[in-house]
Formats: structure tokens, sequence, C-alpha cells
């Protein structure tokens, strides 16, 4: 763990980075740096130093740092170091394990171009590796099978060992694009968003019974290129279309979708979104974007009706998933910035700069807000 204040002079070297370094004479620019350090630094509660991160994931106190050659366990009151683990690598120079990593109550899953491999929580031992399974996407354990997906195939394996349970091929031909699974708890499905890559056609929402691999209902949403998975809500499927061409990019929409009854509910202006939206507090919260202009919106998550909207930066940097808190929401702009806007009427609560460039996606509990760039990760003051 390092200390917690960091000079001005370092904090300029650091902006350097952004492309500001050529104005870093400039005595407003100066300001605006004094402003930005004193709203980072006066809430850090503390700062340790790993190597790159690339994701986190805070979990019954422990946060897990998962970065470019292995995995920290940090006590997210302290950021003392619980743990590390190292990576195996085919080359030191290139990331090659997919965020986010699984965490359960006492193991880590996670996928990547040497393989699969389970780690003990406890102490980061490797329990085991399969090194005939590797780039999964998207895992899930559900009533003690771990189900990994990857292109058109859903596996099931044993967490225990790791062991090939069954598989199943959901495949609607080599163009067509699968996101998922979302699992939902109430009628014990498999949802999916199928992109089926024509102009045109529409997109559909796919249940699958994760028991069998079987497809048991397609509903079509007006609309295609879809790019993300599904989410759940208490009663609804929400997805987000993602066309990002510039003449396409008003087609966009957010779809409540009704299990239950099969059918699309209702449906909101978006914008293209390049990842699922966020649902909480009521609401459905959407990262989008327009022509270089990103985009925070709030839609009622009952009705689908507009709460606000509001544009986060007018220039090109993309917004990480929302993260949503008691009365705040909070996006990682581009990995350079912090922006909180408060959940009841959209107004700008806070923004701050990161003293390094890295896009994280921030995490945070009722006390902090963690944050990494560079080669540190911080706790935030909330």
């Amino acid at each position: 763990m390092v200390d917690r204040p960091r000079s001005r002079r370092a904090y300029l070297a650091a902006l350097g980075s952004l492309g500001a370094s050529s104005l870093a004479g400039c005595s407003s620019v100066e300001a605006v740096v004094d402003t930005q350090l004193k709203k980072f630094d006066d809430r850090v509660q503390w700062s340790t130093k790993v190597h790159e991160p690339i994701d986190l994931h805070l979990a019954d106190g422990t946060l897990y740092v998962y970065t470019r050659d292995a995995i920290y366990a940090l006590n997210a009151q302290s950021g003392n170091q619980i743990w590390e683990t190292s990576l195996p690598k085919d080359d030191p120079d290139r990331a090659c394990y997919y965020a986010p990593f699984t965490v359960t109550e006492d193991r880590i899953y996670l996928s990547g171009c040497k393989g699969m491999f389970a780690y003990s929580t406890d102490d980061g031992s490797q329990l085991w590796r399969r090194d005939d399974l590797d780039l999964f996407k998207r895992t899930l354990l559900i009533d003690g099978l771990l189900y990994c997906q990857t292109g058109h195939t859903l596996n099931v394996i044993d967490p225990e060992s790791g062991s090939t349970n069954r598989n199943h091929t959901l495949s609607d031909g080599p163009n067509t694009g699968l996101y998922g699974p979302t699992y939902r708890p109430a009628d014990e499905m498999f949802y999916y968003v199928v992109d089926t890559a024509v102009r045109g056609d529409p997109d559909l929402v796919r249940a699958v019974d994760p028991s069998t691999g079987e497809v048991e209902w397609d509903l079509e949403i007006p609309f295609s290129r879809t790019q993300t998975r599904p989410v759940v809500g208490d009663d609804f499927l929400y997805v987000v279309s993602g066309d990002a061409r510039v003449d396409r990019i008003e087609e966009n929409r957010l779809f409540a979708v009704d299990p239950e009854l099969q059918e699309l509910t209702w449906t909101a202006q978006s914008r293209a979104a390049l990842d699922p939206p966020v649902v909480g507090r009521d609401h459905v919260f959407v990262a989008s974007y327009g022509t270089d202009e990103a985009f925070l919106t709030a839609v009622d998550s009952r009705e689908g009706t507009a709460a606000w909207s509001h544009r986060v930066t007018d220039r090109d940097g993309r917004l990480s998933r929302p993260r949503v808190g008691q009365s705040r929401v909070t996006v990682a702009i581009g990995g350079r910035q912090i922006h909180t806007r408060t959940i009841a009427d959209g107004t700008e609560a806070e923004s701050f700069q990161l003293p390094m460039v890295q896009n994280v996606q921030p995490v945070q509990d009722g006390e902090r807000l963690y944050v990494a760039a560079g080669t540190n990760v911080w706790a935030l003051d909330r």
C-alpha cells in the first residue's frame, strides 16, 4: 500500500498523458488541475499499487483486482493485500483474460487464452485448470453447475472438478450474434438477445431452458444491431440496441419485455448502447452515444417514460456501465474521469479527474467508491 498524497507536479505529469501537457504552463489549466486534484485527493481513503488493473469485483469486504498478469485480493477497508496469484501468459505484453471474472463465496472463475481456471478466494491457490476450454465471455454459477457461454455453445461444467457435465449448441448460423446468457430465477430460464445481422430484419429475445438447451420461445424486437445481453428487472427484461452508425443513432431504443406474457411492454428513446443497461432505484440507466457525444439516461422502469437524459461529455470518451447507489448514479468517462449525477433529477453531483488513464469499471459499496487507473487502486470516500 502506498501513501495517499500525490504531488501537484506528478498530477500535471499524469495529465500530460491525456494531451494536457502542452497547456500545463497556462494558469487557467493549472487552476483546473489544482481543483481536480483537491476533489480527488480529499476523498482518498487508501491507495494500493498493483500492475495495470483491468477489472474490479467487490464481495464480502474483499476487493478483487484482476490485472494483466495477476489477481489480487485486497481488504476493502484498509487496502492491505490479502493474497496475490499469478496468471499464466503466452505473451507478457498481452492481456489475455476476459473481464469480468466470476466470483462466488469460495471461488474465482476466469477464462482466457491459456484456458479456464478456478482459484480459491481464501488464498488465491489454483484449484483446477482446463486447457481445452478458453475465452468464455459469460460465466454463471447456478444450482451447483457452472454455465460458460462462448460463441453459440453453452458448456455446463462441474465447478468442483472442472469436468464437463454437458454442452448445448445454440446456433442460428455463422453470422448471427448471440448475447447472453442472463439468468432469471423467477422462471429458471436463460435469456439471450439474437442479432440476426441482417439490416431491416428484427432481432430476437430468446428464452432457453438451461437444463436441456432447448429454445422455449423467441420474441421479435423491431430493430437490428443489438449488441448486449438482456438485463433482468423485477418484472421485465430490458434490452437496448446499439447501432453506432451516424445515420442510425437516433433509431436506437430501450425495450422492456414481459417474459411471462412473452410480449414487448414498452419502448423508450435511447442512442447507441454498447453495454447492457443497469436497473436500480425504480429506473433503468443507459450509457449511450451520439456523434462524438456520450449520454446518461434514466428511464422509469415500470412505465418506460424518460426521467432525464443528460450529455455527459461532448467529446469522444466511452462511458462505463452505470453504478447505482442510494441516491446517485456514477459512470467513468473513457477511463480518465468519474462523473456522478443524482438519481432524482439527473443534476450533476460531482465530476473529477483520475490521476492516470485506465478504462476500468468503478465499483462501490455503502461507504466507498473504488476506482483503478495506471498502476493503482483507490478507495474514495463517497
